[in-house]
């Protein structure tokens, strides 16, 4: 994803962030029916580097770790109410 201070330096730089608007105004659109939306924060990810999908995956972890303990709750309600 872009940052806010990102310099947009060329067509393919523009074009990526306009996907990534339009895809966080559906996301908000949507409202999804979920009781956990995980998100990463990948601000600090190039969409042109698709060399390095470790920062994806590595960001994907810590947001589902960030909110594990919120995912175990829900579930335990669930128990609760079989």
């Amino acid at each position: 994803g872009f940052s806010a201070g990102t310099s947009l330096s060329n067509i393919y730089d523009i074009i990526f962030q306009t996907f990534e608007v339009m895809g966080r105004e559906i996301q908000f659109l949507k409202n999804y029916e979920c009781d956990v939306l995980i998100t990463p924060n990948l601000e600090n990810v190039n969409p042109l580097a698709f060399s390095e999908p470790e920062k994806c995956i590595k960001e994907g972890i810590r947001a589902a770790e960030a909110v594990l303990p919120q995912i175990l709750t829900i579930l335990g309600r669930r128990d609760e109410q079989r």
